[in-house]
């Protein structure tokens, strides 16, 4: 089964560093704003990948809250 054709590209924009806030939770509510307008999955949802003595570990993370501390 060839499922070459189903690949999305996703080259819409580029993170321009010279433009970017320089608060980081000013960039993460932006893009999240949008992961939200534009989604109908859960954009909330994200996989965290850790390694630890060369093994890594991956798992579902669900974002729950963000606070600025």
């Amino acid at each position: 089964m060839k499922l070459h054709h189903l690949r999305q590209q996703y080259t819409k924009q580029q993170l321009n560093e010279a433009s970017t806030p320089d608060d980081p939770f000013d960039l993460f509510n932006s893009w999240f704003a949008k992961a939200l307008e534009l989604s109908d999955y859960e954009p909330y949802a994200f996989v965290l990948s850790t390694v630890a003595n060369n093994r890594p570990s991956s798992r579902i993370v669900l974002l729950k809250e963000v606070q600025e501390q």
